[in-house]
């Protein structure tokens, strides 16, 4: 007869699997998009990086635009930096807006939300630093610096923002800057997200106003593993060492 001891351990691991199968399916359940109420701040007006799109035949297209992230701060979340993601709209520096923050709830969402977390990785890996600070007026200031930055704006940054607004098809448009044509620059970007996009965005919030003609925005910051997940996880290491134990006690001796 087998000891209690394996018995209580065998009913230990089905009680084990049938809490992760719960905990994935409702993990599963609750990626269906669920809107909150928000308030987002657009922080002070960022001196650069502003990026000027240049034309294949050369020339420029409209005025340099104020490239993203930009300073901000979005209520109940710790991010602070920001992605316009409908640059045909208006928003001011310094003003809050209210609305509703939600993950990312769309195939276009999700590919922007893959271009600001590549952003985030290009610019560790480019050196390139992003501190942001409350400023003297009480908003969220940031200050970017790094080895060749102009290079960086130039040829990730700047690029990395347009590919955003035309994936989104809101491409800056009016007065000042009045962008007409795809950014040459951004087309690898745009094919890029598309393939490689995530329907699982991690670290990633969509804010959009309750007002119209007001831009939308979207927040990302560096994944931190979700409660369920970190649970899981665990789990799974606790049932990998158990049943490493179980094989031990069953080894002929």
């Amino acid at each position: 007869m087998r000891p209690s001891y394996f018995g209580f351990k065998d009913r230990f691991i089905v009680f084990c699997i049938c809490v992760c199968g719960v905990l994935a399916f409702s993990t599963t359940l609750s990626a269906s998009v669920t809107l909150f109420p928000g308030t987002f701040t657009l922080g002070n007006a960022i001196s650069t990086p502003y990026y000027q799109v240049t034309l294949p035949g050369g020339g420029n297209d409209g005025s340099a635009v104020p490239a993203g992230p930009y300073p901000g701060a979005l209520t109940g979340s710790p991010m602070t930096l920001f992605f316009c993601v409908s640059g045909n709209l208006e928003s001011n520096w310094d003003t809050s807006y209210d609305g509703t923050e939600s993950a990312p709830s769309t195939v276009l969402q999700d590919e922007a939300a893959f271009l600001a977390s590549l952003f985030l990785s290009d610019a560790a890996t480019d050196g390139i630093t992003l501190d942001t600070s409350v400023g003297s007026n009480g908003y969220e200031t940031l200050n970017e610096t790094g080895p060749n930055l102009s290079d960086f704006i130039n040829n990730v940054q700047g690029p990395i923002s347009m590919a955003i607004w035309q994936i989104m098809g809101s491409l800056p448009s009016g007065s000042p800057y009045d962008v007409t044509q795809d950014d040459p620059k951004a087309a690898s970007l745009v094919l890029l997200a598309q393939a490689n996009y995530s329907t699982s965005s991690s670290g990633v919030l969509v804010f959009v106003p309750g007002a119209s003609g007001i831009q939308s925005f979207i927040g990302v910051s560096e994944a931190v593993p979700e409660p369920e997940t970190l649970f899981l996880f665990g789990t799974g290491l606790l049932l990998i060492a158990l049943g490493c134990t179980r094989r031990l006690a069953r080894r002929p001796r």
